[in-house]
């Protein structure tokens, strides 16, 4: 801690502003950065190319606090109401946690908060009962599998029936969901370097707002979007399929299909939601 971030220091404590955390954490990183300095023990602040409080300097940017006394040739502190953090080799609010040794056994979050370690859900609190599925964390857990018999369907064993993406012949062999979205069809569809669905045999898969865990749950032309089979984004539903965009302008989506409105440009009947197009070449009523 240098001469000029020291005098602000001592003037706070006098005024009664800071609080003995934060006025903790000023001395401990202005202590910590010149001690760093000095030893050179500072691998992960020369790794980002700048040096801390009390380091060596001839410019500003050779600095982490952007402050360099040139007369001294010493990095500066932070300025009033920022405290340093060799941890993030940066300055932060006083307030802000550093790291999780701030947190008194919390963690530090990215926002500068304490806040409580994620807790994974088990897969009996998600409902869960068998497949791979999240944690909420970040992560996935296995819920175990299914007794012969049955096949898991959504995290759900279900009885006498065929998961998504399991070959079929008709419908009837398809597990359902509570919507009865299950589909027996050609439904080859690429995710990444995920292939699901076939194009020479027919297999099970679930329709619009079906329950879905991964992409493979969802018929050709469907993503899983929070537990949903649903279009992907920057579409619309127009009926039984998705379109880039939504309808063209001039254009309702009109129960199955995009139609022209009253008024607009045609030169075919079925172009317009009435499907009647006017000698002067207009959808008309």
């Amino acid at each position: 801690m240098d001469d000029r971030s020291f005098d602000a220091l001592t003037r706070s404590l006098a005024a009664g502003r800071w609080t003995r955390r934060r006025a903790t954490k000023a001395v401990a990183g202005g202590v910590l950065g010149a001690l760093t300095a000095a030893l050179g023990l500072a691998r992960g602040v020369e790794a980002a190319g700048c040096k801390p409080p009390g380091g060596k300097c001839k410019h500003d940017g050779d600095c982490c606090t952007k402050n360099c006394n040139r007369k001294k040739g010493k990095c500066r502190g932070c300025a009033s109401g920022k405290t340093y953090c060799a941890a993030q080799s940066t300055c932060l609010p006083d307030d802000d946690c550093c790291d999780d040794t701030d947190c008194d056994g919390e963690v530090c979050q990215p926002d500068g908060s304490c806040a409580g370690a994620c807790t994974p859900r088990t897969c009996a609190e998600q409902g869960s009962s068998c497949g791979l599925t999240s944690d909420a964390c970040g992560g996935t857990m296995d819920c175990g599998t299914c007794p012969n018999g049955q096949a898991c369907d959504a995290g759900t064993c279900r009885a006498t029936c065929k998961a998504s993406n399991i070959s079929c012949t008709t419908r009837g062999e398809c597990c359902q969901d509570p919507n009865q979205t299950a589909e027996c069809r050609f439904n080859r569809h690429i995710f990444g370097s995920t292939i699901c669905g076939s194009n020479t045999e027919t297999r099970c898969c679930r329709d619009f707002f079906g329950e879905c865990t991964s992409p493979c749950d969802c018929c050709a032309g469907l993503e899983c979007n929070s537990g949903r089979c649903a279009c992907p984004s920057g579409s619309e539903r127009c009926g039984g399929a998705c379109i880039q965009g939504g309808c063209p302008a001039g254009s309702i989506c009109n129960g199955s299909r995009c139609c022209k409105v009253k008024g607009t440009s045609c030169t075919l009947h079925s172009e317009c939601c009435n499907e009647i197009c006017s000698i002067v070449g207009q959808c008309f009523t």
